[in-house]
């Protein structure tokens, strides 16, 4: 720096002083950043915090802030395990559209991301949608094709047919159609003498499609059905059967929704049962339907049936049970092929109606003494 600089402090002026005076006050802190200062070559006074390498760099004295706690740290870049792409395409798969709406509220992805999940999402939908409609159209072809040649006496070309379709697509078969195709292949099968194969699949239609009554119409197969049926008695009865009524209901897969004691049942009492003697009873509502079969089976025929206080014939109908000392109310209905009928009325069904092995007792509430 040059020599002869003036400087300006409280109004007031002084100098000339060398460079290396007026540096050391700025060293000592006896120049601040806003007193003016000037030399012969300026034009004007300046402030000294715009004179380069006058005043001492400034050093901050402002402490930064603390880091922040490691948890917080952690968690931010933690990825949760619905936010893994394996996580997410199981969900969309399994859980649709769970996984869908978990994508678009991941807050990692982009938009443009998301958007590529909603379209692929959409592409395997729609594969799905032509593969089931492929797989359904096949079915239908080949049932038509079985069905002809069982109509024009080729019963083994259609028995081979309906295999085909029962071991690989049965569950594209529509639910019509199931009763005549199992019906038929059993058939064909008790009158080859082949009987094991016969049961095998009886016991895959139980298993997998137990409202399903296959439509036999040889002696071989009628046969063959009611020896199972013994041997499923057989199995229900003596020390597999439950001690309570309810508790045989449970057994059979009934689940009571709702249970009330005497003062908490009247809408049960006087709407579905019409019992009001002043017995003490337990009530349960419950949603439950076996075949007709079955029921007489287990708990044998009603010894008592009338229909329920509100004249409803087809859906209110009472029947009385005695199981094991247990005096039981039942109201529901039997449903006989499209209808549903009361109980009271099964003797006087017409010969043409749908047969007593494709009856169903529906139960809508029970009353236990």
């Amino acid at each position: 720096m040059a020599a002869n600089w003036h400087y300006a402090k409280g109004g007031e002026k002084h100098g000339p002083i060398t460079s290396a005076q007026l540096k050391e006050m700025a060293v000592n802190g006896q120049l601040s950043p806003d007193d003016l200062v000037w030399r012969e070559d300026m034009k004007e006074w300046r402030k000294a915090s715009t004179v380069k390498g006058l005043l001492p760099e400034q050093v901050s004295t402002t402490s930064p802030p603390p880091p922040p706690p490691s948890s917080k740290i952690d968690k931010t870049d933690e990825v949760a395990i619905w936010e893994r792409p394996a996580i997410l395409a199981l969900l969309i798969v399994c859980c649709f559209p769970v996984g869908l709406i978990l994508v678009w509220k991941n807050a990692r992805m982009t938009t443009k991301e998301k958007g590529l999940w909603t379209a692929a999402c959409g592409g395997v939908i729609a594969l799905l949608f032509l593969f089931n409609t492929f797989m359904t159209q096949g079915v239908e072809k080949d049932l038509a094709r079985a069905n002809t040649l069982w109509t024009e006496g080729k019963q083994p070309e259609a028995v081979a047919l309906y295999r085909t379709v029962l071991n690989n697509r049965d569950m594209y078969i529509p639910d019509d159609q199931k009763p005549v195709v199992y019906g038929r292949v059993i058939d064909h099968l008790a009158q080859q003498g082949e009987d094991e194969e016969a049961r095998k699949l009886i016991e895959k239609l139980q298993r997998y499609a137990k409202d399903v009554i296959p439509l036999v119409d040889s002696s071989e197969g009628k046969r063959l059905l009611a020896k199972l049926k013994e041997e499923g008695r057989q199995t229900t009865s003596g020390k597999n059967r439950a001690e309570t009524f309810m508790g045989q209901i449970e057994q059979m897969g009934g689940t009571p929704t709702k249970q009330y004691d005497q003062r908490a049942s009247q809408f049960l009492t006087k709407s579905n049962l019409g019992i009001d003697d002043g017995v003490s009873r337990t009530y349960y509502e419950i949603h439950f339907a076996c075949s007709y079969d079955k029921w007489v089976d287990v708990f044998g025929k009603p010894t008592q049936v009338r229909t329920g206080p509100n004249q409803n014939r087809g859906m209110a109908h009472v029947w009385q049970h005695s199981y094991k000392g247990q005096t039981v109310h039942v109201s529901g209905a039997l449903k006989t092929g499209l209808h549903f009928t009361p109980m009271i009325q099964t003797n006087e069904l017409k010969p043409d109606s749908y047969p007593p092995s494709s009856w169903q007792v529906i139960v809508h509430a029970v009353s236990v003494e």
